[in-house]
């Protein structure tokens, strides 16, 4: 039962991932190897860490870093929709192993509150970080590629708002 819940969790703290991956896929050609693994890898180690260490840290930290997750979300969203311009007449570099860790850092922020939930209710922390990682690396992976086929859409500026939109919504829920 624990392996379940650890996937289910998983699955759940990893849904941003899949709108940030969609989102990157509009504006790139994808994410990279080695900078999804770099996210995945952060994503794995603090949902490792923090479902081993439940109970020692006081409750404003976890949510000091919840909230900065969030923040960090809602400002990823507010600079897509606040940088919308023609998507053919500028060019965007691949995802950079310092945007990669920052990424990785903020997203992995999320998984703090659930992995120490999860530690907890005595779920492995080995099931909570490669569960994590690894779901956090298939939906970066899946969704940008997703992101890649939508933009040769012809509704794209469309879709680059509505994904902009939808992560400003996760980063305000996450807050709440």
């Amino acid at each position: 039962m624990g392996i379940i819940m650890a996937l289910l969790m998983s699955i759940a703290v990893n849904l941003d991932n899949f709108m940030i991956g969609i989102r990157l896929g509009l504006k790139h050609k994808g994410i990279p190897l080695l900078p999804n693994l770099i996210i995945s890898g952060f994503t794995g180690l603090f949902a490792g860490i923090f479902s081993y260490i439940p109970g020692s840290i006081p409750a404003i930290a976890v949510t000091a870093a919840n909230v900065t997750g969030a923040l960090m979300i809602l400002a990823f969203g507010i600079y897509c929709l606040c940088s919308r311009s023609d998507s053919e007449s500028r060019q965007i570099p691949g995802l950079s192993l310092k945007g990669a860790c920052i990424l990785g850092i903020s997203l992995a922020a999320n998984c703090i509150p659930p992995a120490i939930g999860a530690g907890i209710s005595g779920i492995s922390p080995i099931s909570m970080a490669a569960f994590c990682s690894i779901c956090s690396f298939l939906c970066l992976h899946f969704s940008s590629r997703a992101g890649i086929r939508l933009k040769e859409s012809p509704f794209v500026r469309q879709l680059e708002t509505i994904s902009a939109l939808l992560l400003i919504i996760i980063g305000i829920i996450e807050l709440l």
